[in-house]
């Protein structure tokens, strides 16, 4: 099947739900993970990619970078730290982005605002930088899908 990115997740999450067999396999973010892995719907793959007999041996776990493997790996419970010793690995990352802040130095500059050094400050940076909610000047502008929002 193929849909939209606005109603996909719900239709994979109620099929899952619903203990559907309509899919045994699918594309998800890092971040479904979090309802997923611990509902029950997806499996620990650390089964697999750690038994030498029940993986290719020309597939090279090691070539991911640890940052990337850690993404799709947590133990379930809430504030678990991704890639800890008892994450469970519920999928298998094939690819990720780069994601970076640009911003107007003049805006900055005008404002007064310090360049933000974490997400705190972030946050105050963007809520000093908003001048107009109603259509005007934003402090600061994300991807418009929800699911990357």
């Amino acid at each position: 099947d193929v849909f939209p990115e606005d109603v996909y997740f719900d239709k994979v999450t109620a099929a899952l739900s619903a203990s559907s067999p309509e899919y045994d396999a699918f594309m998800t973010g890092a971040y479904m993970t979090w309802t997923y892995g611990p509902a029950g719907w997806i499996t620990d793959l650390n089964e697999w990619i750690k038994d030498p007999a029940k993986t290719n041996p020309k597939y090279a776990w090691d070539d991911f970078l640890p940052g990337v493997r850690n993404s799709c790996a947590w133990n379930g419970k809430p504030g678990g730290a991704l890639g800890s010793e008892d994450a469970k690995q519920w999928c298998i990352p094939w690819g990720f982005e780069q994601n970076n802040i640009t911003y107007n130095k003049a805006m900055f500059d005008k404002a007064g605002v310090k360049l933000p050094g974490n997400m705190d400050e972030l946050v105050a940076a963007a809520a000093k930088l908003t001048k107009d909610v109603g259509g005007g000047v934003y402090g600061i502008g994300v991807r418009g899908s929800c699911s990357w929002a």
